[in-house]
């Protein structure tokens, strides 16, 4: 097991290696997923990285190897988006399921936005639908803090009382109706994975209130509450395992639709929130 000394150095070494190469001070970061690429109006390109050229920063299957970190900026304004996450399913310790929003914390972040997809177990919910994770499940049991250096500025013993910041779900709201698009409210349960549920597991976790499901998210989200930053996780429905059994090629496959749509909302949402990134 890593120490929490060694975590330190090394989330040091990645920090200062990033702090070369940015271009100016960064307010909000989007955790997302492959395809849906982020462009917001007024915003440039200004520096783009893989994983693997980042000293230490964790690297394990598709989500480390194919995985990279952009700026986008806007004159002071910056954004900083990682196109993948660290799944517990891949092999990484849990604390470097959080080494995203850790490094983000670091670089001054305030604003942290997370995409993922989810199954649907709401009777309501359907493939296609975004939904704002108002809360969440931690039925895999994981935390981002295990292990970690109580002087690193994070809270160990975080409340995890609030997951939608106010502030920013009202721009979220505000991005919807300009966009077109609905969004509705939900709790998320993460599940360790990488097979998905038998019947009987669904039946168990809607029961106890669960009404998407998945196996990410959360570690980036005790982190964020942990680093005091205003979080907004959304999520997409791409399938409902309650009614029928799910690939990872359906999954992938709604996620590609619904591209577009993700896009814009997201895009919009960066837009208002740099726009606000200074009020309270």
């Amino acid at each position: 097991m890593v120490s929490s000394k060694e975590i330190a150095q090394r989330l040091n070494e990645s920090v200062n290696h990033l702090r070369k190469h940015l271009r100016g001070p960064v307010q909000t970061a989007l955790i997302g997923r492959p395809g849906i690429e982020i462009d917001p109006a007024g915003f440039t390109l200004s520096w783009q990285s893989h994983y693997a050229d980042i000293p230490n920063y964790p690297v394990r299957g598709d989500s480390g190897a194919k995985g990279s970190i952009s700026e986008f900026r806007n004159q002071d304004s910056g954004v900083l988006v990682f196109s993948r996450r660290p799944h517990l399913y891949e092999g990484y310790a849990e604390w470097e399921l959080g080494y995203p929003v850790h490094l983000a914390a670091a670089l001054g972040v305030r604003n942290l936005l997370t995409f993922s997809a989810a199954g649907g177990l709401k009777g309501t919910y359907y493939p296609g639908l975004l939904v704002l994770i108002e809360d969440f499940i931690n039925f895999a049991q994981v935390s981002p803090l295990r292990g970690f250096p109580g002087q690193s500025g994070a809270s160990l013993f975080a409340s995890m009382r609030q997951i939608l910041e106010p502030e920013l779900t009202r721009l979220a709201q505000q991005a919807a109706e300009e966009t077109r698009e609905r969004l509705a409210w939900g709790t998320y349960v993460m599940v360790r994975g990488p097979q998905f549920e038998t019947l009987a597991e669904l039946k168990m976790l809607a029961s106890l209130g669960a009404e998407l499901i998945g196996m990410s998210t959360v570690p980036e989200l005790i982190c964020a509450r942990a680093y005091g930053l205003r979080t907004l996780p959304l999520a997409l429905i791409t399938n409902l395992p309650l009614q029928a059994p799910v690939t990872d090629e359906e999954v992938n496959a709604e996620v590609a639709r619904a591209a577009q749509r993700i896009r814009s909302l997201l895009n919009r949402i960066i837009e208002l929130a740099q726009g606000g990134a200074d009020v309270a």
